[in-house]
């Protein structure tokens, strides 16, 4: 299993272990995607969409699995740490967005509603501290650095086997020849 796959697992378990709504699952799934660009962000509705447009900036953009996943790791970390460090000032924000709809409209749009009261339930907090928490436990099982090192084990086994079979592909001539002349040569064809 490859480290996207494994983030991929991670979230899926984590998902599970703390008993999230599809529609908020959503809301996770559409951050990290609009986090890495993906400018469909709206229409991933699951895992596997998002791991879809992973697998596609790692082959395609040549960006590296290592530190994509690492930033994806990072940036759930950083959304539950910003939502509990901001939750009194998001109360107060949403709270002045009703009272300006309920002035300019005369009624307060059921979704910003349903915000307001979901930031002042009693245990809205302490359930991002727990989701947190969770996603910590799993990432620091999944990502340890027994499993660190193996990746990166398999990654050096893949670059040697590629060197190996670029070397194979030189004539004698080329391989008895030193970097020095390879650049002037290439120099040259220039």
């Amino acid at each position: 299993m490859n480290r996207v796959d494994a983030f991929i697992e991670a979230l899926t378990e984590w998902k599970n272990v703390c008993d999230l709504s599809e529609p908020e699952f959503k809301g996770f799934l559409f951050n990290l995607a609009y986090q890495v660009g993906f400018k469909e962000s709206l229409s991933v509705k699951d895992v596997i969409d998002l791991k879809g447009h992973f697998e596609n900036l790692i082959s395609e953009q040549k960006i590296k699995e290592k530190f994509l996943v690492n930033s994806l790791i990072l940036e759930m970390n950083n959304f539950f740490e910003q939502n509990i460090r901001n939750h009194g000032e998001a109360i107060i924000i949403n709270e002045l967005t009703a009272e300006s709809y309920k002035k300019d409209f005369g009624l307060i749009p059921d979704h910003i509603q349903k915000g307001v009261d979901s930031l002042k339930t009693r245990g809205y907090r302490y359930k991002l501290e727990c989701q947190l928490d969770m996603w910590k436990v799993i990432i620091q099982r999944t990502f340890n650095y027994a499993q660190q090192y193996e990746w990166e084990k398999l990654e050096n086994e893949e670059l040697r086997e590629r060197v190996e079979n670029q070397f194979e592909s030189f004539s004698d001539i080329e391989m008895n020849t030193t970097f020095k002349e390879l650049i002037e040569k290439s120099k040259d064809s220039k």
